[in-house]
């Protein structure tokens, strides 16, 4: 029969799991940033094969982390909803909650740190859409030149919200 303590062993070894894939996903993340600030995009290829194959293997960690919560709703006789980081801690023998503790800590912050960066690298890649389409249309001769009038005098410059310009990095 298995115990608490395997259980929970078992479930820590899951959140260790999760922490390091999430913390590889968070470099690439921060790799892809700098590529794109870099204007290096034919080099994304490769990271973005790399981070598909971290999601799928984060994919697969929460599947497997699921399970043991399952399992451990029905041991500990608890309802669904009852159960969370801060009730395992609870549970835990003070060794293990400790251990919890530290890795709930640690995933809250990387969690953080990568939605940030892939914020950031959300609008750099629509920047760099908006950049490609502008070229593109002016190669194609569509569209209106936005930025002189029809005497050659420049026009007056939109607000841009470009993420350089705004400051954001």
């Amino acid at each position: 029969m298995i115990t608490l303590n395997d259980f929970l062993s078992h479930l820590l070894t899951i959140l260790e799991k999760e922490l390091r894939l999430q913390t590889e996903l968070w470099q690439v993340a921060e790799e892809k940033r700098d590529l794109l600030l870099k204007n290096q995009l034919e080099e994304l290829v490769f990271l973005l094969e790399k981070e598909m194959n971290l999601v799928i293997q984060v994919r697969d960690t929460e599947k497997q982390l699921t399970d043991v919560w399952e399992n451990m709703v029905e041991r500990c006789d608890l309802e669904p909803g009852e159960l969370n980081l801060g009730r395992i801690i609870e549970l835990s023998p003070p060794d293990l909650a400790l251990k919890f503790g530290e890795v709930q800590r640690e995933l809250k912050r990387v969690v953080r740190a990568l939605r940030e960066v892939n914020s950031q690298n959300a609008i750099l890649i629509d920047d760099t859409l908006r950049y490609i389409d502008v070229v593109f249309s002016l190669l194609m001769g569509e569209g209106e030149n936005s930025f002189y009038s029809p005497r050659g005098k420049e026009k007056p410059a939109k607000e841009s919200k470009g993420i350089l310009i705004n400051g954001v990095i």
